[in-house]
């Protein structure tokens, strides 16, 4: 938010021959034709520069439209008087400069807090590029004085003036300041696009304020360090970088976070090694070489996860929170899913050859990531969960994990509490009915997809879900509604492979 600086009238203690009266329209207009007459008078342009500054400094809104640019002729007056008014000495051998120059310096340094205050007002009128203008001469009017470059650095950034904005932020950066985080992160957020090992090596500088001085800002750049480390595959770097920021951390909400980043640059690691379907088809294999039974191998699969699994399991020792909880539980579902989806995607040959193996190796880690989202579905308080659709985020999982864990009882429970098959499914009943749910969205849900699209509440599958039954084909109904609304589906391994 730009705030103004309180100001008097810069020239009432100065008797200004080109304003007897205080009306400045006139004394503007006296003071252009002196110097017109008379342009190698110092004291012309002197008085003539008070004048525009008083125009700048205006209150009562009478004289704002006398003159453009004001801020900036009452500069340039002052810098002509100071040239006129200094002489080279040939005998001294030095420059001899006369009283008008020695005041219109220090008429220089009262201008500044003008600028600045006529500069917000431009700003408060939607004049982006004259309030930036402003702020740059309020740069050389006071340049130890971090207002400017601060102001300068948001506003050409909003107006794309990045030249500005850059000289502006990169000035702000070596100010000694307190609150500066917020422009680092600023900073970064321009350079990613331009050179994204500049932007890392800002987004750790920045990292070295103390982060009691901007909590928010400071958390936003722990954030974009660990996706910089990524985008830049510098994945070992980061996590030696979040090791040290764990040791480092002052209190436990910091150390929690640096735990949570943490976490998910080892799921990062992960990523990189992605089952494939050979990958799992050899695990199968070689379960059946060793005579290993299905849960043990994929508890074994699951020592994958070991490591962001702890990091995210000391976020939540340290501090309970959502994120940190979620992902946890994530970690392993969603490893789950991929060994799920390589079945969903046999062919019927393939399926009855090592599909129900799959599967089976699936099941146990579908059961630990159970422990954690049901952990969080028991206790919203503990983790900060009240709006609905962060609790949806938690019992879509859960209900999808139940069924497979063939809990069913607790499966259509939740069904009954609105989690249906699909979160979504709630934004998009309000958006195709535009009116809030009367009633749970299970399989009511169904009919008013189906008299949207098909004008009917018929319970009659679609031709290519006959194979299904009733209520099978009411969940595909949903991924179609889905798809022909949002553009795609929200299934992830789901209970059935997606209808194509």
């Amino acid at each position: 938010m730009l705030s103004f600086l309180t100001l008097g009238s810069l020239s009432a203690q100065i008797i200004n021959p080109f304003n007897p009266n205080g009306k400045l329209d006139e004394a503007k207009t006296k003071a252009d034709q002196a110097v017109a007459e008379d342009a190698t008078k110092a004291k012309n342009w002197y008085y003539r520069g008070l004048i525009y500054a008083d125009i700048a400094n205006d209150q009562t809104g009478l004289y704002s439209q006398v003159a453009d640019a004001p801020v900036q002729e009452a500069y340039d007056c002052y810098r002509k008087a100071m040239q006129l008014d200094s002489v080279f000495d040939d005998k001294k051998q030095k420059i001899r400069m006369g009283r008008i120059y020695e005041d219109s310096k220090v008429a220089i340094a009262n201008l500044h807090a003008v600028a600045i205050n006529y500069a917000v007002g431009r700003y408060q009128e939607d004049d982006l590029k004259a309030a930036v203008d402003v702020f740059l001469l309020a740069q050389i009017t006071n340049p130890n004085d971090t207002i400017p470059f601060m102001y300068a650095a948001d506003l050409a950034y909003q107006d794309e003036r990045f030249d500005v904005f850059e000289k502006s932020v990169q000035k702000v950066l070596t100010m000694d300041m307190k609150n500066k985080i917020r422009y680092y992160a600023l900073y970064a957020f321009y350079l990613k696009e331009k050179d994204m090992n500049k932007a890392l090596e800002i987004v750790t500088a920045g990292l070295k304020q103390d982060p009691a001085s901007d909590p928010e800002n400071y958390s936003l750049l722990s954030s974009l360090q660990l996706n910089f480390f990524v985008e830049t595959g510098k994945v070992d770097e980061a996590i030696t970088s979040l090791k040290q920021a764990v040791a480092e951390a002052k209190d436990d909400k910091s150390k929690s976070e640096a735990y949570f980043n943490l976490g998910v640059l080892m799921e990062k690691k992960l990523e990189k090694e992605r089952l494939t379907e050979a990958d799992l088809s050899k695990a199968v294999t070689d379960q059946v070489k060793n005579d290993e039974d299905a849960a043990a191998h994929g508890r074994k699969l699951m020592g994958r996860c070991k490591e962001a699994a702890e990091a995210y399991q000391s976020s939540i020792r340290l501090m309970p929170n959502f994120n940190a909880a979620y992902n946890l539980g994530a970690l392993y579902f969603n490893l789950a899913v991929e060994i799920q989806k390589v079945a969903n995607n046999m062919n019927l040959k393939e399926y009855n050859e090592r599909g129900e193996k799959v599967i089976a190796i699936a099941k146990p880690i579908f059961t630990e990531a159970l422990k954690y989202f049901e952990e969080m579905y028991l206790n919203f308080g503990k983790y900060g969960i009240e709006k609905d659709d962060r609790k949806l985020q938690v019992m879509r999982p859960l209900q999808t994990i139940y069924t497979i864990t063939g809990e069913k009882t607790k499966a259509e429970e939740l069904d009954k509490k609105n989690c249906g098959h699909h979160w979504r499914r709630i934004i998009l009943y309000k958006r195709l009915s535009k009116k809030e749910p009367k009633y749970p969205l299970g399989s009511f849900f169904v009919l008013q997809v189906k008299k949207f699209f098909f004008g009917r509440e018929s319970y009659t599958p679609v031709p290519f879900l006959a194979v299904h039954d009733a209520k099978q084909s009411h969940a595909h109904l949903s991924f179609i509604a889905e798809k022909f609304y949002f553009g795609n589906y929200t299934a992830r391994g789901g209970f059935w492979p997606n209808p194509e």
